[in-house]
């Protein structure tokens, strides 16, 4: 299971290289980022079944949406994506794929709702996601989970260290809970 993979195919890609067959769900409430990811995984992996499912993590229903046990839950840095949607109240359910569209320019609108998150926006950002990955491990519980945060270009160029910032807070929060 990969959450939040929004356009990135880097795990998808990882797995094709492994000649992977089994079944991967994915879980992304960008619908367009889940229609695009799940064609191309099944085309880059024809041999697997790639199931999609489009809703936000704390929104998942284990064992309707998703199988009540998982090998492995994978994610490529989801956390400061996850904590800007917490931050702005959950209102922008297609921001990232507006967000994509702008490359590595921040168009007005786009700065403008940035601009309007604030610090205590951010925290409780922050706080949210850290709750929502803390309960749906402790109740998935997946024999392996594997998360990787790290610094974006595409983040540093457009001059967003506090978003950057909060993905890096997410993931040492979540290595004090889990080794």
């Amino acid at each position: 299971m990969e959450v939040a993979p929004g356009y990135e195919e880097k795990i998808g890609d990882s797995l094709a290289l492994l000649g992977f067959k089994g079944t991967i769900i994915l879980i992304e409430p960008d619908e367009a980022a889940a229609n695009h990811l799940q064609q191309l995984y099944q085309q880059i992996m024809p041999q697997a079944t790639v199931k999609g499912v489009r809703k936000a993590l704390q929104n998942i229903e284990i064992g309707i949406d998703i199988p009540l046990h998982v090998d492995a839950l994978v994610a490529n840095h989801p956390f400061d994506d996850m904590v800007i949607y917490f931050a702005m109240h959950g209102e922008q359910a297609s921001f990232f794929s507006q967000e994509r569209q702008d490359g590595t320019d921040l168009t007005a609108p786009i700065q403008k709702l940035y601009d309007a998150i604030s610090d205590k926006d951010y925290i409780r950002g922050i706080l949210a996601t850290r709750m929502v990955w803390k309960d749906f491990i402790q109740k998935l519980k997946p024999t392996c989970f594997i998360a990787s945060q790290y610094p974006s270009r595409k983040l540093k160029i457009k001059g967003l260290t506090k978003r950057q910032n909060s993905g890096f807070i997410i993931i040492e929060l979540l290595k004090h809970l889990y080794e």
